[in-house]
């Protein structure tokens, strides 16, 4: 068999006319009988080496090679055939190839070439995509499926789960063990893997699996992994149901810690998992200083060169995994009430439904996937934590009606309505709301009386001894005006009669039955 270049270098030899056949046999390496059959076919087809310098190598070979006639038998349908391979679930090729004999029955072709026609197909029409991985893009997230045995686990413990995050760009790789693979244990190890990857990728891909999506909804991650991306400023995305070639390189990570990690960790036994992620870290560091096959250098090199300096820098803490979930429904009150404690909310979610994450030292609520409101933690039954902006416009002004308030707005009024307000809060703390219920009926009074005729009927009341809004009001419905400003009564002494004895009868009388 003549390779396409030597016939074709032997081919402008010839047509040149300045060599012998033989001489053009011995410095191509091929026999003259070749060059002849060559030169005889030349001269058949009238070519010369102006038509044969622009055609391919093929062409040039199907000039000068004679096939066999093509077959009369009839052609199977290779794109029905794959067709049908992908569409139902049991179908076989040797299924598919009875069907085509029993419509062709005396011009069909073998089995056996069939299936070779049916490769060729596929060689042929098979095109992959290159994926290219930014350096700091996208860290890939899966599960590993193999374990550790129950003979590997002593004093109660169970067999862990082995989480795999992968950096395609540079392939560097971490493996994390986790209790299960529920949504707490899954951010817990998401922490533990962001904290030894040493910065936050840019995407986070994930699998379909439970503990990453919501159930109904395969391509919307569930809130909790929602709100694991808000705290680390990232997001997240998630592979199509049953295509492991969106997530390629953490699939071979995951055959990588199968082999290089989760195999020798079934030589030993363990108690806790730390002891499990303790045994981990050295042969992590291993793998991940194997030298690369066609490159320079190893992971761990080119991910602390190139990568790592591009990664968002970790927040100051790390995420606080929820350790209790619970959908409630906001109270009119604007709080949802976890353990006997009241936490505060927007006032504009009252009556929405709301997820409640109860965290080791927070609680956090979760509304329509966005994390609406985060607080600190705490243990005092039948107490409320409340934040200002989370109230009512009118909530928030009676929250600022105090006795600062109410003693400025009553200087505005004048000094004996000062002093009445004074007496109010006589002995009382600033935040006291009965007295601010009694100014905030004064008030009401000033809009319908001038500030003179509140004055003079706050003086009044003073006068004679009265603290009272009710007092003021009636006043006030005397009309205030058409009154003199109140005297000053003295006071009137004992009157002297046989029939008044007073109290110094009594102290005479209790003086003597002492004695």
């Amino acid at each position: 068999m003549i390779l396409p270049s030597v016939r074709r270098r032997a081919l402008r030899q010839l047509l040149s006319g300045d060599y012998s056949n033989r001489k053009i046999a011995k410095s191509n390496n091929i026999t003259h009988t070749s060059v002849n059959r060559m030169s005889h076919r030349v001269n058949e087809l009238k070519l010369n080496w102006d038509v044969l310098a622009d055609k391919t190598d093929s062409e040039i070979t199907e000039l000068f090679i004679k096939r066999r006639p093509k077959s009369l038998k009839a052609m199977p349908d290779l794109n029905y055939f794959t067709q049908q391979l992908r569409s139902i679930k049991y179908m076989t090729q040797e299924l598919l190839w009875e069907e085509y004999a029993e419509e062709n029955k005396d011009n069909h072709f073998s089995r056996s070439y069939t299936n070779k026609l049916l490769r060729e197909e596929r060689k042929q029409n098979t095109v992959s995509m290159l994926q290219n991985h930014p350096l700091g893009g996208t860290c890939q997230v899966d599960f590993a499926g193999e374990t550790l045995k129950n003979k590997n686990c002593i004093a109660g413990f169970k067999p862990p789960q082995f989480l795999v995050c992968t950096s395609p760009a540079s392939d560097y790789q971490v493996v994390v063990a986790c209790h299960s693979q529920k949504i707490p244990d899954f951010l817990e190890g998401m922490n533990c893997a962001v904290d030894l990857l040493g910065g936050v990728h840019q995407v986070y891909l994930t699998d379909n699996f439970a503990s990453a999506v919501k159930p109904k909804h395969k391509d919307t991650p569930n809130d909790s992994f929602a709100a694991w991306a808000d705290h680390y400023d990232t997001m997240l995305s998630n592979t199509r149901p049953g295509e492991s070639a969106d997530k390629g390189p953490v699939e071979q990570s995951v055959l990588n810690a199968e082999r290089w990690i989760i195999a020798p960790l079934q030589r030993m036994t363990f108690a806790s998992l730390s002891e499990v992620n303790d045994a981990i870290k050295p042969l992590l560091r291993k793998l991940n200083e194997r030298n690369f096959a066609q490159y320079e250098g190893n992971r761990i090199s080119f991910y602390k060169k190139h990568e790592l300096p591009l990664l968002k820098h970790l927040p100051t803490q790390l995420f606080d995994v929820p350790q209790i979930i619970k959908t409630l429904t906001v109270e009119p009150h604007h709080h949802v009430r976890i353990d006997g404690h009241g936490y505060s909310v927007p006032a504009k979610l009252v009556g929405q439904v709301v997820k409640v994450h109860v965290c080791t030292s927070s609680v956090r609520v979760i509304h329509d996937g966005k994390t609406a409101v985060v607080h600190a933690k705490s243990k005092n039954q039948r107490q409320n934590t409340t934040l200002q902006e989370h109230m009512a416009p009118n909530e928030l002004a009676y929250q600022s009606y105090t006795y600062p308030y109410a003693k400025d707005w009553g200087e505005g009024i004048g000094i004996a309505c000062k002093a009445f307000i004074d007496k109010l809060f006589d002995k009382r703390p600033e935040n006291d709301q009965k007295p601010m219920r009694a100014v905030s009926k004064l008030k009401k009074l000033a809009k319908c009386y001038e500030n003179e005729q509140i004055e003079i009927a706050c003086e009044r009341a003073l006068a004679i001894g009265d603290v009272n809004v009710t007092t003021v009001e009636r006043i006030l419905k005397r009309n205030t005006k058409t009154l003199p400003p109140p005297r000053k009564t003295k006071r009137v002494s004992q009157l002297q009669h046989s029939n008044i004895r007073g109290a110094n009868y009594f102290s005479e009388v209790e003086g003597g039955r002492h004695d």
